[in-house]
């Protein structure tokens, strides 16, 4: 740099000259530029270059200078431009530099688990700052003027502070992600980056003609039909909520994406992210999309990196698990509910680099009855604002739509919601393709009951609430035509699995399926005969449209017969947040019964009756979040904001399939697409469960990813029921003969 004569570097290079180094002043211009791009798009342009500016002036340090020369001494550097932004009253990009490595932190409390306080990081860090204004190049040190986002007083409305808490979120991503790319891009310089907004037209034109060129053979064809030409025409409204209820089986998939593309190219959005609860459906739905718009256009993201949230100071692992932490870099993006919705409430810099890429975009909510309840408040408190203040349109995507419309005791609803389909009333009647027969009252009826009635018949389903279950279930089964789904499966083996139903469907051949709920929206499989433990309506109306689903069922002489949807009643119960919709229908159930008629499970007025008690009978902010709300809380919301109760769940690498291929690829090229590729192989371990097997060293920490299961316990996952724990862990002799 002119007039210094000291250089001042940003990154080193591992084996390599200091001729091969980053110059730091080159790294902030950079992140300035990129971060600045990002803001843009939510009218913070400057907010998000004054970022990257000041994110790195730490690194003017002459004690980070020394450690990045190798020296062995601590050098933290993120505080020092919080500190610059605090002295020029910019207290959101304090927040948002601070925390670019370890998170974004509260303004004043303290709690466990989350980083130190703002006010505790910049008082240590105010006398680093006056040295580095002595070398540091001006154009770094300047205050800009920066235009005042929504505040942050105490007097706003609820909606403005939940307002302020995304903005600063959102500001956070834009610098996240910059900094990674920046960094990124110095060490593979060349790096080819999407612009998707740019593709959006030619994933219209090859939906387009993928769907034209789709037989109509059969009546359900033809509605199916009907419903893809509302969507396209319903494209054209103006951004906003939009509900598309269509029945189980009435293609909502591909016409929901029609929607999507045609509206994002109407008005000029950048992609489509297509939010699914269960990753059963995201792997259903992933591959649909890929077979018509290729792989290389259509993300599917299933877990977090584990990225060490609490580590500024990390070498080279550490900078490797920053650069592979998803950022949605892709036209078509499908994800999980909980990896969407925690990332809009999270504070770690994994999570949060993938916002500003949700901003102008048409986010698709698949099955949007399954929200969770306790958690319903907050989620829409930031889906409104994403429609108000970042140019999104939301579709709330299923059959079973969950009454979301601003009510007498449910203001927070959404005020107006616009149906993408005329009469979606008559569309179930059409659609109807099955008889119910609900239990008596007060019996019960055993697994041992339920699969021998399975076992009756050719082909039949049985879902059931737990993991547990559905294994108990499928081991009464008969082995040689049982086959069992649950999330203890990876992505590709549950895949697989459902590429087995279908096929045996297709071949004629016998099938006895025991599953959990994963498969009771969304997943295109279709059984003559379908048992469903007492749940919700939602539930029970989602797990019957795999029943009978294509509506080929005929009698001997050849006419239309409907299938059998059985609800019973079973020995255990569902998990805990499932019981308040299990009471919900048994009192709507009992009502029926005295007015001597029975429950219509497809009438969408009743599903909406249903939902309106539900709603009613829930705290739907069990954890307290918009108490919080306001801006000096983020990290302490974050830690509230947890959809799995054990905490945050890590990747765990298992023997299934060509897992050891893919391991093998990522382990000599990390990097975001190797790492995508892996995740198909992967489940989800609960922290509790990755201590246990941590203590018992059946595990081993894959950098950049989580963890793989290693021999001697490779036989903890089992070909077909997929990983579990028993009550006693032990070795496979097999390897530990000498």
């Amino acid at each position: 740099m002119a007039g210094v004569a000291v250089e001042y570097f940003a990154h080193s290079v591992p084996g390599a000259g200091q001729e091969h180094w980053e110059i730091l002043e080159d790294h902030l211009a950079a992140v300035a530029e990129r971060a600045r791009e990002f803001a843009s798009k939510f009218g913070a342009a400057e907010w998000g270059e004054a970022a990257g500016l000041w994110h790195d002036l730490g690194k003017y340090r002459p004690e980070f200078q020394r450690r990045i020369r190798g020296e062995a001494l601590s050098a933290p550097h993120a505080a020092c431009g919080a500190v610059l932004a605090l002295r020029h009253h910019y207290g959101e990009l304090a927040l948002v530099i601070a925390g670019h490595h370890t998170g974004v932190a509260n303004v004043d409390a303290v709690e466990a688990g989350c980083p130190r306080p703002l006010r505790q990081i910049v008082a240590e860090a105010q006398a680093w700052l006056t040295g580095i204004e002595e070398v540091c190049p001006m154009p770094f040190l300047a205050r800009p003027e920066l235009a005042r986002p929504r505040g942050m007083t105490e007097e706003m409305q609820v909606v403005e502070r939940a307002a302020a808490d995304l903005w600063v979120r959102m500001l956070f991503s834009t610098l996240v992600d910059a900094d990674r790319l920046a960094t990124e891009s110095f060490y593979e310089p060349g790096k080819r980056i999407e612009h998707p907004a740019r593709q959006l037209e030619s994933l219209c034109a090859d939906l387009d003609a993928h769907l034209d060129a789709l037989e109509e053979s059969t009546p359900i064809d033809t509605i199916r039909r009907q419903i893809l030409l509302e969507c396209r025409a319903s494209a054209l409204r103006p951004p906003g909520v939009f509900s598309l209820t269509v029945p189980t089986g009435g293609g909502k998939t591909l016409s929901g994406m029609a929607f999507a593309l045609h509206h994002a190219n109407e008005h000029g959005l950048d992609r489509v992210i297509v939010v699914a609860p269960f990753t059963s459906i995201i792997d259903q739905n992933a591959a649909v999309y890929r077979n018509v718009f290729g792989a290389d256009r259509v993300l599917e993201h299933h877990s977090n990196v584990a990225e060490h949230a609490d580590d500024e100071e990390g070498g080279e692992a550490e900078r490797r698990r920053q650069l592979l932490a998803e950022n949605w870099d892709a036209p078509i993006v499908v994800t999980t509910a909980v990896q969407f919705l925690e990332s809009l409430f999270a504070n770690s810099p994994a999570q949060c680099r993938k916002l500003h890429n949700i901003v102008n975009s048409v986010i698709v909510i698949d099955e949007a009855q399954t929200i969770p309840l306790p958690f319903l408040r907050p989620v829409l408190d930031v889906l409104r604002e994403l429609v108000r203040g970042y140019g999104c349109s939301i579709v709330l995507s299923t059959a079973t739509q969950p009454a979301l419309k601003s009510r007498t005791a449910f203001e927070e609803g959404f005020v107006e919601i616009c149906e993408i389909i005329d009469d979606p009333r008559s569309r179930a009647d059409a659609l109807r393709r099955v008889v119910v027969h609900w239990p008596d009252e007060d019996t019960t009826t055993g697994f041992d009951d339920v699969a021998a009635q399975m076992a009756a018949m050719e082909r039949a389903m049985a879902v059931v609430h737990t993991r547990a279950d559905a294994r108990a279930l499928a081991q009464l089964l008969p082995v040689d035509t049982r086959l069992h789904l649950s999330t203890r499966m990876c992505p590709q083996h549950r895949h697989d699995t459902i590429g087995e139903v279908r096929s045996r469907q297709k071949h004629g051949q016998p099938c006895h399926l025991a599953a959990t709920s994963l498969v009771e929206a969304g997943v295109d499989i279709d059984f003559p005969l379908v048992f469903r433990a007492i749940a919700g309506l939602d539930s029970l109306a989602q797990a019957a449209g795999r029943c009978n689903r294509n509506g080929l069922l005929k009698d001997s002489s050849g006419s239309p017969l409907l299938g059998a949807f059985v609800v019973f009643r079973g020995a255990t119960q569902p998990p805990d947040g499932l019981r308040g919709g299990v009471c919900v229908t048994e009192a709507m159930l009992r009502e029926a019964s005295r007015d001597a008629g029975a429950l219509d499970l497809f009438d969408p007025q009743v599903l909406e009756e249903y939902f309106r008690r539900l709603l009613v009978s829930v705290k739907r902010d069990g954890e307290d979040i918009v108490s919080l709300y306001g801006g000096r809380n983020l990290a302490t919301i974050a830690r509230r904001f947890n959809l799995i109760s054990d905490g945050d769940s890590v990747p765990l690498v298992v023997p299934y399939g060509n897992a050891d291929v893919e391991l093998s690829s990522f382990k000599r090229a990390a990097n975001r697409e190797s790492m995508r590729r892996l995740q198909r192989f992967a489940v989800s371990l609960r922290p509790s469960e990755r201590d246990e097997l941590m203590g018992f060293g059946a595990i081993s920490s894959l950098d950049g990813f989580g963890f793989v299961l290693i021999a001697p316990y490779l036989h903890l996952y089992d070909p077909e029921f997929g990983f579990s724990i028993p009550a006693t862990v032990a070795a496979n002799p097999e390897y530990l003969i000498a």
